[in-house]
């Protein structure tokens, strides 16, 4: 058995200023999401109210003046009126699907198939739900997942992270253990996460 390295992330030595890196950045959106509109079928948009997907329907939204956007909620923790809010802003055809609809627990089965992996995170089940709802209306939907770590979605989770890592890795590496990673069985040792990194 032998271990190589298949892709190496190289250092930019670009060297730009903050306002025209925000620029750049504006625009490399804007082009994604207009090159992803080009398509055969009508292409609308997961919408769950936080930054991503908002990003996404804003972009969108200079292109389709009627785009589709489609969200789903908990009763305990819902960021539905985030998502009506930016679908108001952006003049969007709104679809919403509730937890009340659904017997969720029956879902829970099903998910080893359509995933085909363990997979811990319980927001599997509203996003596969989500989209087999979007596929009753059009074939193709844009999401945001990822961009919330890219864009600093969880301002207090990051800032804190971002905070703790000037002082110490060790403090940084605690305060995940202690606010997350704890629940993962992997990492319930302290210990272990210490020699991971």
């Amino acid at each position: 058995i032998t271990k190589s390295f298949y892709w190496e992330l190289k250092e930019s030595t670009n060297k730009i200023e903050y306002l025209d890196a925000k620029s750049e950045c504006n625009n490399l959106l804007e082009l994604s999401v207009k090159r992803q509109l080009m398509a055969n079928e009508e292409v609308g948009v997961l919408l769950s109210g936080g930054i991503d997907s908002s990003i996404i329907v804003s972009k969108a939204a200079k292109y389709n003046t009627k785009i589709k956007t489609f969200s789903f909620g908990f009763h305990e923790r819902s960021e539905l009126p985030f998502a009506k809010e930016i679908s108001k802003i952006f003049n969007t055809d709104h679809y919403e699907l509730y937890e009340e609809d659904l017997n969720i627990s029956d879902l829970l089965i099903k998910m080893q198939n359509i995933y085909d992996d363990p997979i811990s995170d319980s927001s599997c089940i509203p996003t596969y739900l989500i989209n087999n709802f979007a596929s009753k209306k059009l074939k193709v939907v844009l999401g945001g997942d990822g961009a919330d770590e890219f864009f600093i979605g969880y301002s207090n989770w990051y800032n804190r992270l971002i905070e703790l890592d000037v002082q110490s890795k060790k403090k940084m590496i605690n305060y995940i253990l202690e606010n997350y990673l704890i629940s993962q069985p992997i990492f319930r040792s302290k210990k272990r996460l210490l020699n991971i990194y």
